[in-house]
C-alpha cells in the first residue's frame, strides 16, 4: 500500500454523513490493478512531466481489497479492473494477471490493456479465452503521451474494433489530444465510433477528460444525441457543474462510478477555471505547491468522497435522489456488464 496512506478522523465522520445517502453497493468502473512485477518503471521525464504518476505507484488486489475496506466500510465494493497501461508496463504479464483474478472471482471485471501493435488472432484469443469484458486501450501505448495529438483511429486501429463489435464487448477510450472532449476531430471519431460498430458499449472514461466545466459543455453541445447513446465513467471528475450537466444532457442509465484507483488515495480538492483544474492536496507529492497551507489542508478529507459527495449532490438536485445516485454508483455497471456478450 502506498505509505502516505492513512484515514483520520475527520474522514470517518465525513464518510459517516455521506455513508446515509450511499448505497450498500459500489461498482467502481475504473480501476488500475496489477502485480509490481508487471509495472515497470516510467521514464524519468514522464514522471515529471504527469501528475498522476506522482502519486500512484501501483497496487495488486490485495492493496485493493485493504483500500476498499478501509475507505467504504460497510459497503459491498466490486470493480472493472485492468493493469498498468504504459509502454513501460508489461502487458501481457498484467493481462495474465487481471484473468486470473476474473477466473478466480477476485475481481466482478476485468478489461484487456490493448497494443495496438499486436497480431488480431492473438488480440481475440485473450479477450475470449481471458474472459475479459473489452480492450482497454490507450493512447500513451502508441505516442508516449496520454494527451498526445493523434487520432483514436491510431491506438485502437479498426481491425481490434471489428474483434469488439463480433463479440459484442466493450470498448473503455481515454481520448487523447489537448482539447479532450470538445476537440473537433475527437468528437467526430466518437461519432463514427457509434455509427460503425453499433455491438461496442463504449464507455468514455473521465467523462472525455472533462475535468473542469467548459470541456464537457463544448463536448456535449457537439455530440448532441450522440452523448445520449455513449456510456461515461466519472474517473477523476470532481466538478460539481460537470457532475450536474451529465444528468441534463445523457441517459442517466450511461453514467458509470468511477475512481481511477490507485490514483486518488490523498486528501485533496480541486479548484478550476472554465478550462482548466488544479489539484489541491495535503500529501507531499513533487508537484504539491501546498497553496493553500497547512491549516486549511488539515481540514481536507480524501479526494474519493469529495467526488461522491458531487455525486450525490447532482442526484438530488436532479429531482433523482437515492435511486439515481443507486444507478450510478452502481446499478448501470452491473446492467452494462450483463448486456456484453459472452462466448
Amino acid at each position: 500500500m502506498e505509505p502516505y496512506f492513512h484515514r483520520t478522523e475527520r474522514d470517518a465522520a465525513c464518510y459517516d454523513e455521506l455513508r446515509e445517502r450511499l448505497p450498500d453497493v459500489l461498482f467502481d468502473a475504473h480501476q488500475h490493478v496489477t502485480l509490481a512485477a508487471y509495472r515497470g518503471t516510467p521514464p524519468r521525464e514522464l514522471m515529471e512531466a504527469d501528475w498522476a504518476m506522482q502519486c500512484s505507484q501501483g497496487m495488486d488486489i490485495d492493496d485493493m481489497d485493504a483500500y476498499a475496506r478501509a475507505l467504504f466500510p460497510g459497503i459491498a465494493f466490486r470493480q472493472n479492473a485492468f493493469g498498468a497501461v504504459g509502454r513501460y508496463a508489461d502487458l501481457r504479464g498484467g493481462n495474465a494477471y487481471i484473468a486470473e483474478l476474473i477466473r478466480k472471482g477476485r475481481i466482478a471485471q476485468g478489461m484487456m490493456v490493448l497494443d495496438p501493435d499486436w497480431d488480431d488472432e492473438e488480440c481475440e484469443r485473450t479477450l475470449v479465452e481471458g474472459g475479459f469484458a473489452g480492450f482497454k486501450p490507450y493512447p500513451d501505448l502508441v505516442a508516449g503521451n496520454k494527451g498526445a495529438d493523434i487520432s483514436i483511429f491510431t491506438f485502437v486501429p479498426h481491425s481490434k474494433l471489428r474483434i469488439l463489435n463480433r463479440h459484442r464487448r466493450a470498448l473503455m477510450l481515454h481520448i487523447p489530444r489537448a482539447g479532450r472532449l470538445a476537440d473537433d476531430r475527437n468528437v467526430a471519431e466518437l461519432k463514427e465510433l457509434r455509427d460503425r460498430y453499433p455491438e461496442i458499449e463504449i464507455i468514455v472514461a473521465h467523462y472525455g477528460r472533462s475535468y473542469a466545466p467548459e470541456v464537457f459543455r463544448e463536448g456535449a453541445r457537439k455530440l448532441g444525441p450522440y452523448m445520449r447513446e455513449l456510456n461515461f465513467d466519472t474517473a477523476a471528475v470532481l466538478n460539481p457543474a460537470v457532475h450536474a450537466m451529465a444528468l441534463e444532457v445523457m441517459d442517466p442509465k450511461r453514467i458509470l462510478y468511477g475512481t481511477d484507483l490507485p490514483v486518488f488515495l490523498w486528501h485533496g480538492k480541486r479548484r478550476w477555471t472554465q478550462w482548466e483544474y488544479f489539484n489541491l492536496a495535503r500529501e507531499d507529492f513533487p508537484w504539491n505547491r501546498h497553496e493553500e497551507g497547512p491549516e486549511a489542508e488539515a481540514g481536507y478529507t480524501f479526494f474519493l468522497y469529495e467526488q461522491l459527495r458531487s455525486i450525490l449532490d447532482a442526484a438530488e438536485h436532479s429531482g433523482g435522489g437515492r435511486e439515481l445516485a443507486e444507478d450510478i454508483l452502481h446499478r448501470n455497471a452491473e446492467a452494462l456488464f450483463e448486456r456484453i456478450g459472452r462466448d
